[in-house]
């Protein structure tokens, strides 16, 4: 008795439905089905692929950005050598042998020069 009460309801719920849906059609159903049914070329899984969003959130992404940026002006002083400017002498030119040189640069591989003799 129960099962005969449940296929009566169902019928009476389908043929409702089919009633109220009567009106309504979808008229692009082809082309849904084509292209549904179509497989897709290697040139639209590369776009499809390259189009997808990605979603980073924005608090870890700021955080990193801040710790690196920090780390790299933390470090940038401590790579550059310290060496005091000499600006108090101007440097002189000297010609020796036809060529030109500067005269402490020129002095210092005379120096080098003599004490790996």
């Amino acid at each position: 008795m129960m099962d005969k009460q449940v296929e009566h309801t169902e019928a009476e719920i389908k043929k409702r439905l089919d009633e109220e849906l009567d009106g309504l059609h979808y008229t692009s159903a082809d082309l849904f089905l084509q292209s549904a049914l179509r497989r897709n070329s290697w040139k639209q899984r590369v776009n499809a692929w390259w189009n997808t969003e990605i979603e980073l959130p924005l608090i870890p992404v700021a955080a990193v950005c801040i710790l690196l940026i920090g780390a790299l002006l933390l470090t940038r002083d401590k790579t550059a050598p310290e060496q005091p400017l000499a600006v108090d002498e101007p440097r002189q030119l000297i010609e020796v042998g036809g060529n030109t040189y500067w005269k402490d640069d020129y002095e210092r591989a005379v120096a080098s020069i003599a004490d790996s003799h």
